[in-house]
């Protein structure tokens, strides 16, 4: 929301979160009336990778970081932050390589 209101997402595919208590209105559908979005896990737009959600930014996080230096760091750095099992789950499930 923060990049949106800069303007640094005009033009560009994005997503955010989408899960919503009863009565909110989900970020995802306020910024679909401004910009593309899509209700994915990770939308990679060229510079800018958006991710559905808090938690799903440390996902993100371990995409940036596989198209930048390679699955194996990614993987490994995933290893020492004891969070391979939950990457590998969320992946499997969100279906994003």
């Amino acid at each position: 929301m923060i990049l949106e209101a800069s303007g640094r997402l005009e033009g560009r595919r994005v997503t955010t979160k989408h899960e919503v208590y009863e009565g909110e209105v989900s970020p995802l559908q306020m910024l679909s009336s401004r910009m593309a979005t899509e209700h994915a896990a990770i939308v990679d737009d060229g510079g800018i990778v958006s991710s559905g959600g808090v938690t799903l930014g440390i996902d993100a996080m371990f995409y940036c970081l596989a198209r930048s230096h390679g699955e194996d760091i990614a993987a490994d750095v995933a290893r020492v932050m004891e969070y391979g099992r939950a990457r590998a789950a969320n992946r499997e499930a969100l279906g994003y390589r």
